[in-house]
């Protein structure tokens, strides 16, 4: 009888438990293996492309529907990294997005060395096409180098590093031919393009002509180092280009052979449609006479148009109507009977009227320090107001170079060429007359058998990602004597600082794994997890696997960047007002003292005995960190505060913990603890939480064989190991990464004198339907002034806008 009463109350309990603390239930033992196939798009807008060692990099993250553009409804996690010119992730977050955006920040360690990185953003769905809808963005980080010396790098050895190694001379021409391939005995149009061996264009001029001498054409580039030449080639006969490029060099390069069959395509754009002329030789004609040929025209891999037609000439013409094409990139593609593809021509369709947005000031000059407002006003393609999600940066135009990328360019074009473009802005500039023609060269080029929809379905798509609708957890549950799996236990996971639900359960599976997903965590959480048997009974040892360890691979840096060189006047004279700016605000603010609040710096030099020999510190300081309660709250993990708190601390992208680089290598440190040296290399330390440590040095070593080494000593409180519960598991685990907020100076309340903001306002969150007002104090700097709009309209239309404006 009393056995029955006990399993009524805990009956009982387990029904009142989720009505008081808002469980949920997850039924999913395992990771779901299907999913419909969609594709998705990010974008990140940042305050800037240029920045100093020690400022904050602001960003929004807006996450599209690739075919519609729409903001995504599939994913709510959005990875966002930055990475060196190695390859090597500096830091990474985990951003929440709802309705498509998000935003965040990160703060640059001071001691950055300069040069370029860049940053990029994915959804664990887009990883199940490699790097194909990865957004990479390359901003550049100045160390404060005087003008006219090299930046370089400096490692703890006190050794000088130049980032950038010189580029080669080096160029070359490839060419192009329309529709893919060219064709004996028709007049073929080639579209060719000149560049660098870092991929930057240069100009040429030339002539077309036979292995024999015979001359057949001159060309000359047109626009950032392209051109495009008609040429008839002759079946059996070699052709060339012999030329000069700007810089005065000679060339002698070949043109690919003739195809003796096949078809090409050319297309002329007219005002309302596109005009495609289908040709072939006589050859293929008798050998496909009277068969049927299909012109299909395409949107992010969605079929606008198709028609079919019978080949009974050399030269057959259709005409595609722009109105059944969304904005954006389209491909138009010519199928035999047998709907085998011949020939690809990519195309842009341009709408005459589209959503906009519309910035104006309460005045044109404004005073150092004055308050200003904002309106922004948004409308649809027809007039009509538009609802928007918008973010808003405001920067000092005076020492920030302006950049070429926006949302529009990005989505619109960028995103389905991959590659570098170089003159971004202008393709798509309605105040440039001569873009239609630029747009073509430049999408028979860039876009020549590399267009990204072709990839993707030439690729076999395997799903091993999927969409994640919050944070995941998973683990395993097995016996504690034996380790043969538990399946059928009962998790439960409580997290009190979580919002909304603070309960969840699952079960294992019959392999003893479980998994949780769709956790709404932020920042650094302490959660508690039980495992249980069918009859409520403690039961087996509970075991959590590690949080994102399987991050996307990161490689070096392709040559091709969209910045300005290192060297150029604009970078140089960002870098030196920049570096003035930062360090007065780093003074104001304090941040070096709070950094290194609990730090005790020695110079001494140290000599330790490991189980390879002796190693000894370069006499340089190493950092001694007395654990408070405060890191514990702040950081949870070793991990992170080892990340957050040691300047040059990098995370591990592929597997747990962090490493350090020094003299070109990755160098993973290693742990004495309690004054015992690590042989096993356990990577556990990392997740234990700062509340069981008490002391935390982290030494730069050198080795008798002249071998760098980092080592981190540990002092831990004597129940850090202790695990009394097999059965019960608390640990603190990094949710979503929680936004901070852009300080602006309140008008008449701080001191105006000491402003100088580079970034004068930053507004991430701004939604709009129709109109709105934001309001601002400008800086102290008497300088021109640039503002940047951008977002996605609720019908899914990129939108940007730029308005300048002048303090003096």
């Amino acid at each position: 009888m009393k056995r029955m009463i006990k399993m009524l109350i805990a009956g009982l309990l387990a029904c009142a438990i989720p009505a008081m603390y808002g469980a949920v239930a997850l039924h999913a033992q395992q990771p779901p293996r299907k999913a419909l196939l969609f594709f998705e798009k990010a974008y990140l807008h940042t305050d800037r492309d240029y920045y100093t060692a020690g400022e904050d990099i602001w960003y929004k993250v807006y996450v599209t529907d690739a075919q519609t553009g729409l903001p995504a409804k599939n994913s709510n996690n959005v990875y966002v990294e930055l990475l060196s010119q190695q390859g090597d992730i500096i830091n990474s977050a985990i951003i929440r997005v709802e309705n498509g955006a998000g935003h965040g920040d990160c703060k640059l360690d001071d001691a950055l060395p300069a040069g370029r990185y860049q940053l990029r953003a994915y959804t664990n769905w887009m990883r199940n096409f490699g790097n194909m809808f990865v957004f990479e963005k390359d901003i550049h980080i100045s160390a404060g180098v005087p003008a006219g010396q090299p930046e370089a790098v400096k490692t703890n050895g006190g050794k000088n590093t130049v980032t950038a190694a010189a580029v080669s001379a080096d160029n070359r021409v490839l060419f192009f031919p329309e529709g893919g391939a060219m064709i004996a005995g028709v007049n073929n149009r080639v579209a060719f393009k000149a560049e660098d061996i870092a991929g930057k264009p240069v100009g040429l001029s030339g002539t077309v002509e036979t292995a024999s001498g015979e001359k057949l054409a001159t060309i000359q580039t047109t626009c950032n180092g392209m051109g495009s030449f008609l040429l008839q080639p002759a079946p059996g006969v070699a052709y060339q280009v012999k030329g000069r490029y700007a810089n005065g060099a000679t060339f002698t390069t070949d043109i690919p052979a003739a195809l003796e069959q096949g078809f090409t395509l050319q297309v002329n754009e007219k005002d309302t449609a596109f005009e495609v002329q289908i040709y072939t030789n006589n050859a293929t004609l008798q050998a496909l006479a009277n068969k049927r040929v299909t012109i299909a025209g395409k949107h992010a891999g969605k079929f606008y148009f198709e028609d079919t037609t019978v080949l009974q000439g050399q030269q057959t013409m259709m005409l595609l109507p722009k109105r059944v094409f969304p904005e954006g990139v389209a491909a138009i593609t010519l199928y035999d009977a047998q709907l085998r593809p011949h020939s690809e021509r990519l195309v842009y369709v341009e709408k005459t009227t589209a959503a906009s947005l519309a910035l104006k000031t309460d005045k044109d000059i404004y005073k150092p320090g004055e308050p200003i407002t904002l309106s922004v006003e948004a409308c649809e393609a027809d007039g009509t107001p538009a609802t928007a999600a918008l973010s808003v940066a405001v920067v000092d135009g005076g020492i920030v170079p302006a950049g070429e990328e926006n949302i529009v360019n990005y989505l619109l074009l960028q995103s389905e060429l991959r590659g570098g473009i170089t003159n971004l802005a202008a393709y798509l500039d309605k105040k440039n007359n001569n873009r239609a023609a630029q747009r073509d060269l430049l999408l028979r080029t860039q876009g020549w058998r590399d267009f990204l929809w072709r990839r993707v379905k030439d690729t076999a798509i395997v799903i091993r990602y999927l969409p994640e609708p919050g944070i995941t957890l998973s683990g395993h549950v097995k016996q504690s004597l034996g380790g043969k799996s538990l399946p059928n236990m009962n998790i439960t996971l409580m997290a009190a600082e979580a919002r909304g639900n603070k309960i969840y359960f699952t079960k294992t599976d019959s392999l003893g794994n479980w998994y949780m997903d769709g956790l709404p965590l932020y920042g650094s959480q302490p959660v508690s997890i039980t495992s249980r048997n069918k009859e409520g009974k403690k039961g087996g040892m509970l075991l959590l696997d590690s949080v994102m360890n399987n991050k996307l691979v990161a490689t070096a840096l392709p040559a091709w960047n969209s910045l300005l060189s290192d060297t150029a006047a604009p970078v140089q004279r960002f870098a030196a007002e920049s570096g003035k700016r930062q360090a007065l605000i780093e003074q104001q603010q304090k941040d070096a003292a709070r950094m290194l609040e609990g730090v005790t710096v020695k110079n001494t030099p140290k000599k330790a005995e490991f189980r390879d020999g002796f190693y000894t510190s370069f006499g340089g300081p190493d950092s001694t960190f007395s654990v408070t309660a405060a890191d514990d709250k702040d950081y949870g993990t070793l991990e992170n505060f080892i990340l957050h708190r040691m300047p040059g601390a990098t995370t591990d992208a592929e597997s747990q913990g962090v490493y350090f680089y020094s003299n070109g290598q990755k160098l993973r440190p290693r742990f004495k603890v309690n004054k015992v040296e690590d042989v096993f290399e356990r990577l556990d330390y990392y997740t234990l939480p700062m509340s069981v440590i008490e002391q935390v040095t982290i030494r730069h070593m050198i080795g008798a064989t002249m071998n760098d080494a980092w080592f981190i000593y540990l002092t831990l409180k004597p129940e850090a190991w202790s695990r009394k519960q097999l059965d019960l598991l608390n640990t603190t685990v990094t949710g979503y990464y929680e936004a901070r907020e852009f300080y602006v100076p309140r008008a008449g309340l701080d001191n105006p004198a000491q402003d100088k903001r580079t970034t004068l306002y930053w507004k991430p969150d701004v939604n709009i339907n129709g109109k709105i007002t934001l309001p601002y104090v400008n800086s102290v700097n008497t300088a021109p002034v640039r503002v940047i709009v951008e977002g996605i309209t609720g019908n899914g239309s990129p939108v940007t806008a730029l308005l300048n404006y002048n303090i003096k």
